[in-house]
């Protein structure tokens, strides 16, 4: 395991694990599993950030390749989702909550007939200044 950051020298904090959760939006049917996940999310987590849905804030840009094999970038209408997990990087509890999570998103795409290749989640750990006897 890599070595942790040191906790700041002064004031109350808390550590957690930060999910950024991209979502394809491509189309009317991929729009309505980003309102899943969303009602999905409200459902698991006492908060979340979002960008906006409609119309996208979001580009990403891949390679993919035309029919007869030739390398082609392709765009992607991207909702972007932040949510910040109590769990924290490293542990078996957060590594289990984001492999729900993409199956779960996994699903969804399938069954509105957009299967995506992959579903990128991506961790990080992040602390936040707490109030005392606030916390998570």
């Amino acid at each position: 395991m890599p070595d942790r950051a040191p906790a700041p020298p002064f004031g109350l904090h808390e550590r957690r694990g930060r999910l950024n959760i991209f979502l394809p939006a491509n189309d009317a049917p991929e729009r309505e599993v980003v309102d899943e996940v969303i009602t999905l999310l409200k459902g698991e987590y006492k908060g979340f950030t979002l960008s906006t849905v409609r119309p996208v804030s979001f580009v990403g840009w891949y390679q993919g390749t035309t029919k007869d094999g030739k390398p082609l970038w392709m765009a992607d209408q991207i909702v972007l989702v932040v949510v910040d997990s109590p769990s924290t990087i490293g542990t078996e509890d957060l590594d289990l909550e984001v492999e729900i999570i993409r199956l779960e998103i996994a699903r969804l795409y399938q069954e509105s007939g957009s299967p995506q290749q992959s579903i990128w989640i991506v961790g990080h750990e992040v602390w936040r200044a707490i109030e005392p006897g606030q916390g998570v």
